[in-house]
């Protein structure tokens, strides 16, 4: 393996153990959206009573063909932009997570030393590790939220817990597989 494709798999794994972890956490926000509307604890964010529908207006009964070629001009319009946002979500997501974390981390290091100072090396070895159990941290906590979320009516307890069970589960697998590459491409027999 050369060192290009391991640094290319690092940043792919990166990349989706963020993803993996912004989706717990969406898992998460489903599960417990329903319980929060019925008992009307977002009653503040939500309107109190919707407006008056409105009334279709009836369709045109012959289509002109300017009407044809603005519709699929449009269309195609909102097809490339769907791509291009598909297309960088990843790599916003991982820019995203990366500055989440390093922030925690950064605002918890006074703290871990007891706001002493210490040399760049330990301090650099004691934020990697902190990030670290950060990043675990971020994933596992959406499923600890999981098994303590109240049953919903309409779905099933089991397969919610086991639906985020496997979101957390490849969270973290695509975090320990990112760390065992970083881990090897430190190493010096790969240079070889």
């Amino acid at each position: 393996m050369t060192a290009a494709l391991i640094s290319y798999s690092i940043s792919f794994f990166r990349a989706a153990s963020y993803i993996f972890t912004v989706l717990a956490w969406l898992w998460l926000g489903m599960l417990l959206a329903p319980p929060l509307v019925d008992s009307g604890a977002l009653g503040v964010f939500l309107p109190s009573q919707f407006a008056q529908p409105v009334e279709p207006s009836p369709a045109p009964d012959s289509s002109s063909p300017l009407l044809l070629v603005v519709g699929a001009a449009v269309t195609l319009l909102m097809v490339v932009i769907s791509i291009v946002i598909l297309w960088r979500l990843p790599k916003t997501v991982s820019k995203t997570g990366q500055h989440i974390s390093k922030s925690v981390t950064h605002a918890a290091m006074p703290i871990l030393t007891h706001h002493k100072k210490l040399p760049k090396k330990k301090q650099r070895a004691l934020s990697a590790r902190v990030l670290v159990y950060v990043r675990v941290s971020l994933a596992v906590l959406p499923f600890v939220g999981m098994v303590l979320a109240p049953p919903l009516d309409d779905f099933d307890y089991g397969i919610s817990v086991v639906v985020g069970g496997w979101v957390v589960s490849a969270a973290l697998l695509s975090l320990l597989l990112e760390y065992g590459l970083r881990y090897l491409h430190k190493g010096k027999h790969l240079n070889a």
